[in-house]
């Protein structure tokens, strides 16, 4: 099963990301969508190499431009529009919202 997890805030502990990983490990294809504030962490290096159990990081254009990340993405995510989310949340069975 596909399992989206969008993060929307900075995350002061790494619980979410080692739910996510326990899920990876039990067989589940865990993505990650970084939306507002929450795209900081695409530009963390050491959180990225930390993800790479997960089947894709992507982050929304939109707020990473608001926030002037663009530039500053971290090697493999990828930057969508709405479509895209739309894309995501159609193609995942499940999808935990993380704030």
């Amino acid at each position: 099963m596909r399992v989206l997890f969008v993060v929307s805030r900075m995350q002061e502990t790494r619980t979410v990301f080692k739910l996510a990983e326990i899920m990876a490990e039990d067989g589940c294809q865990v993505l990650f969508l970084f939306i507002q504030e929450g795209c900081r962490h695409s530009a963390d290096l050491g959180l990225m190499r930390a993800l790479n159990f997960a089947g894709g990081v992507y982050v929304l254009r939109e707020d990473c431009r608001s926030l002037g990340l663009l530039k500053d993405l971290a090697e493999g995510v990828k930057a969508i529009d709405y479509d895209g989310w739309v894309d995501l949340l159609e193609a995942c069975g499940k999808v935990v919202s993380w704030t």
